[in-house]
């Protein structure tokens, strides 16, 4: 019999079925359902859990089990709510994941390069952090929000590279804002870079 639940990130928890009764309600309520199948499907889930014999199961298994029953029960519309809530949140856990790791990267560096990756700012010091973890935050809500997979894919392979992708949330091209008239009228100065 089931008695414990492994999280995704490995913590262990008691089992407790109302859980699994909580997730298909919040689907049939995006349904607009009115009679409930919550209860059976998971006294049905809880059958195939226990048929493993184990005395834990991971999460992600018991997800599987709930959209397998609600598909036997012929509550397939309701399985792809469902589901669909399942790869959001799968989703969210994982863009929360890669900025948390970015910037432990940067924190955590003793490489000048991570430290000065953009000339201007001295990773260094405590406003020149700052700085680089506003970057991160922005460059990630680029990636993950603003800018076509692919695109975010290939930047983060090196195969292409978007300049100032900081930047990009704000609609500006930075470096691109040159006023060329008063630049050959004046002259310029690359100032700390």
């Amino acid at each position: 019999m089931v008695q414990t639940v492994i999280k995704r990130d490995g913590r262990k928890v008691d089992y407790n079925r109302d859980r699994i009764v909580s997730a298909i309600e919040k689907a049939e309520r995006t349904l607009n359902h009115e009679a409930s199948i919550a209860q059976e499907i998971a006294k049905k889930v809880e059958l195939k859990l226990n048929q493993l014999n184990q005395d834990s199961v991971s999460i992600e298994e018991i997800q599987d089990y709930v959209i397998l029953c609600l598909k036997e029960n012929h509550a397939n519309e309701c399985a792809k709510v469902y589901e669909h809530y399942r790869k959001d949140r799968t989703h969210q856990r994982e863009i929360r994941g890669s900025l948390m790791k970015s910037i432990e990267k940067m924190t955590f560096s003793e490489h000048s390069d991570e430290k000065r990756e953009n000339a201007n700012i001295d990773g260094n010091t405590s406003m020149g952090m700052m700085l680089q973890y506003g970057s991160t935050v922005s460059k990630n809500f680029a990636k993950h929000f603003l800018l076509k997979e692919e695109h975010s894919d290939l930047h983060d392979s090196g195969l292409i590279h978007i300049h100032d992708l900081d930047f990009y949330a704000m609609g500006t091209l930075t470096c691109c804002q040159i006023d060329l008239t008063k630049l050959f009228n004046d002259g310029f100065s690359t100032g700390h870079g």
